[in-house]
């Protein structure tokens, strides 16, 4: 069975505010390392190379908003390498190609 957990935050707040933790959350994803806290609810992410974007934004009237979703799928650690044995490459004969 796999472990749910989920964290869901809202906050009204400054432009600069919001703006700070936009910035965090891209430093967080630029190092592989998101840690999600408040208060006792807590939520750790291990974010991959690559990544889905969705952004979407629109106007009506004088309500705005942007919503985006940021998606991976993280792999198991036993298949991120790979190992073959055998000769190295370096001593193959090409003429056996």
């Amino acid at each position: 069975m796999v472990d749910y957990q989920d964290f869901t935050f809202s906050l009204l707040c400054s432009k600069n505010k919001i703006a700070e933790h936009l910035e965090a959350l891209a430093r967080s994803i630029r190092d592989g390392d998101v840690q999600l806290e408040s208060g006792k609810r807590k939520l750790h992410l291990k974010p991959e190379n690559e990544i889905d974007f969705f952004l979407k934004a629109y106007r009506q009237g004088t309500r705005n908003k942007i919503s985006f979703d940021i998606r991976w799928t993280n792999r198991p650690d036993t298949m991120m390498e790979l190992n073959i044995g055998g000769k190295a490459s370096e001593d193959s004969d090409e003429s056996d190609v």
